[in-house]
């Protein structure tokens, strides 16, 4: 199983992950998880495709930015709530979830 990420394009037709491995280990590790950090990659690898997933079964606001994508982000005509900046690439909330 390979982890490949969404770069924020939308090119890439065989992404299946917001993530790395290595976002995905410090994260983790900022927040004291180290069962994560010491877990077996492969499984990590799994969860985070079942993490992405989760969060393509979601309705979102506005549109995917290419028809050929295969995971909901980028998306386009998505807005910040408190600033009305229109979002570009891959939210910080998406790679946090």
């Amino acid at each position: 199983m390979t982890i490949i990420v969404e770069s924020g394009s939308g090119t890439n037709p065989t992404a299946n992950s917001y993530v790395s491995m290595r976002y995905a280990d410090g994260y983790h590790e900022l927040r004291g998880r180290l069962t994560w950090v010491n877990g077996d990659d492969d499984l990590k690898e799994a969860a985070l495709i079942r993490a992405t997933d989760w969060i393509d079964a979601r309705s979102w606001q506005g549109e995917a930015l290419l028809e050929t994508q295969p995971l909901q982000w980028p998306r386009t005509n998505v807005f910040h709530t408190s600033t009305g900046v229109e979002i570009v690439g891959v939210p910080s909330q998406v790679t946090r979830a």
